[in-house]
């Protein structure tokens, strides 16, 4: 997938104006004071999720996380990220393939983390 240069998070070149970041929606940021309310991101959204309200960029709360908005924006206005995909067993029973410390040899480590400490 090919990603456009974003800018730096922090401090606009040449001003000390803070980017006024406001989370439209769990996944989308607007970054307001970069936006210059082209329209792109209402156009190119698939499900009609944005739009503006009195100047203010605003969420429909039905985003697919297909990132089209943050493609497209001419001025690096918006921000997605992408929520943790999470995979359910068959089973419905918990399973930890790895740790951080590596993998799991045991399956009584479920058993211990549920009901703690037995010592």
């Amino acid at each position: 997938m090919l990603r456009r240069f974003k800018p730096w998070p922090g401090k606009i070149e040449g001003n000390d104006v803070e980017p006024e970041r406001k989370k439209i929606d769990p996944s989308i940021t607007w970054i307001a004071n970069y936006c210059k309310h082209c329209f792109t991101c209402v156009a190119i959204c698939p499900v009609d999720n944005l739009f503006f309200d009195e100047d203010e960029l605003t969420s429909r709360q039905k985003c697919i996380q297909c990132q089209l908005c943050m493609k497209y924006c001419p001025d690096f206005a918006l921000e997605v990220v992408p929520r943790p995909k999470v995979r359910r067993s068959p089973t419905k029973q918990q399973e930890i393939k790895s740790t951080p410390a590596g993998e799991v040899s045991s399956k009584s480590v479920l058993s211990t983390t549920r009901e703690g400490s037995r010592q």
